[in-house]
């Protein structure tokens, strides 16, 4: 935010305020702001928060009867199915803002629904997550007597949360990128011979002491 303010300020951008706040901050903060929206003589709102913030902020923009303003978003929110509905939309109609791009990770709906304690069972996550979906137990513990065994004949093609729902892959999807691009970089570094060297300097790596550096600079 810093960064923004100072180019807005050097292309001759006038910001009449920024707030800051998160989700843990009492309510009268976020009341506060909203306040210092509604009395502003601004009509334009650039909005950097996460999807938990920004939709507290929007409930009370709601409650304050907020309207007329046009919104900037950024990516955590703007193409947010959780908050865009017919209240919000009295706040946000019209808003405009930067998104990632929504793609298709091929295999990873298969690979999440292939996911079974039965294949992994020293993972804790996964028991503890096949618990609380399945509202079953895998293991006799203390606190767990009122739930009935799992039968392991559960299935997660049968569920329906934020889990098994692979229509929204934008943040996901930069990430498959990153590790992709890791691993080829590294694949390549390791793979390197004298006469395809890898490196700008024509040279190949110590493969036992890889710099992030030379990950970043093989072609």
């Amino acid at each position: 935010m810093a960064t923004f303010v100072k180019i807005a300020q050097q292309e001759g951008i006038c910001i009449e305020y920024s707030e800051a706040f998160s989700s843990v901050d009492p309510i009268e903060k976020i009341q506060k702001i909203a306040r210092i929206v509604k009395q502003s003589t601004s009509k334009v709102v650039l909005a950097f928060l996460p999807q938990v913030e920004m939709t507290m902020l929007t409930q009370e923009m709601l409650r304050q009867n907020i309207t007329g303003l046009q919104w900037i978003g950024s990516e955590s929110w703007i193409s947010s199915r959780g908050i865009a509905n017919r209240e919000s939309f009295k706040i946000l109609g019209g808003a405009i803002g930067f998104a990632n791009v929504n793609t298709e990770i091929k295999g990873l709906d298969d690979f999440l629904f292939s996911v079974h304690p039965s294949t992994d069972p020293d993972n804790d996550f996964l028991t503890e997550f096949w618990e609380t979906v399945f509202s079953c137990t895998l293991t006799r513990q203390d606190g767990k007597e009122n739930k009935k065994p799992c039968t392991g004949a559960e299935s997660l093609r049968e569920v329906k949360n934020q889990y098994t729902d692979v229509s929204e892959q934008r943040i996901p999807h930069n990430v498959y990128k990153a590790v992709y691009a890791v691993a080829h970089a590294l694949h390549d570094l390791l793979t390197c011979k004298p006469g395809r060297e890898t490196l700008f300097n024509h040279t190949c790596v110590n493969k036992m002491e890889i710099s992030p550096w030379q990950g970043c600079n093989s072609q």
